[in-house]
Order: C-alpha cells, then sequence, then structure tokens
C-alpha cells in the first residue's frame, strides 16, 4: 500500500493564522477561540491514536499547530487523520450550540476544509489524489486545485 513520507504533517499553519488573527481581533471571548482549536487538534490526535499512528510531536507557533507523526502514514490513514480535526470540530459545534465556542468551531472547521495545501483539506486532496492518480499527476492535481482555491 502507498505511502505518505515519514513525519507526515496533518495540520498547516495559514488556517491558524487567518483564524487566530481575525478571531483576535473581533473575539469578545478568546478562550473559547483557544478551546475551539484544542477540541480540532484533539480530533487528529485521537484519530493518530486509535489507529496507533504513535504520538505526535506538536510545534506550536503563533499561526496555529503543526502536529507531525513518527509513524509512516498510509494515504488513507493521512486522509482520516487530516479529516478528524474538521470533524471533532463540526462536533464541537452541534454539541455547544449557540455559544462563542460553537461558532468558532464551525468557523475552524470549514477554514480547515478549503482545498489549500496548507489545511487539512489540502492534505485530505493530497491523500485523495495519490491514492486515485500517478504521483506526478497528484502533486498537479493538489497545485491546481490549491490555486484556485486562493485565489477564488
Amino acid at each position: 500500500m502507498p505511502s505518505l513520507r515519514q513525519g507526515f504533517s496533518a495540520t498547516g499553519d495559514f488556517a491558524g493564522l487567518l483564524f487566530v488573527s481575525l478571531a483576535l481581533i473581533w473575539a469578545k471571548a478568546p478562550a473559547h477561540l483557544l478551546l475551539a482549536a484544542a477540541c480540532h487538534e484533539a480530533g487528529h490526535i485521537l484519530y493518530a491514536k486509535i489507529r496507533r499512528l504513535g504520538p505526535p510531536r506538536a510545534q506550536i507557533f503563533f499561526a496555529g499547530v503543526r502536529l507531525r507523526y513518527p509513524a509512516t502514514v498510509s494515504y488513507r490513514d493521512g486522509f482520516f487523520l487530516c479529516l478528524a480535526g474538521p470533524a471533532a470540530s463540526l462536533i464541537a459545534y452541534f454539541a455547544a450550540g449557540g455559544t462563542f465556542f460553537s461558532l468558532y468551531s464551525l468557523g475552524l472547521a470549514l477554514i480547515n476544509l478549503l482545498p489549500v495545501s496548507c489545511l487539512d483539506g489540502g492534505g485530505m486532496l493530497y491523500c485523495l489524489s495519490c491514492m486515485i492518480f500517478p504521483f506526478e499527476r497528484a502533486v498537479s492535481v493538489c497545485r491546481i486545485v490549491s490555486s484556485a482555491a486562493v485565489t477564488a
């Protein structure tokens, strides 16, 4: 089964930078934002734990959090690993209903589902493309879709 390179990154910094910057400008409850981000990252970590991918090494930046996994991750696991963060955010949104926390969770999920290369959606697109196309074509598809998403 094809697999991703060692040290696969499940999340990128772009979503964190965009979301945190905008949210902190308008945030009335920054603790809710941090809790929403923690729930999102917990989704990635929970999936990795269930699939026994090994404990991630977290790098925390102003722009967000990057999780690196020590094991080689299959494209299938990579896809679901990327999906786990937005899924956790959507679960938090429906569970919290009508609070600042729920709105931040929804925003974080939607932003991360965009097919931009450094977001969870871009990681999902990459993994899915690599399962369908030869590697070179998969990378081309990701670049085209990511560029179109950024410029749209």
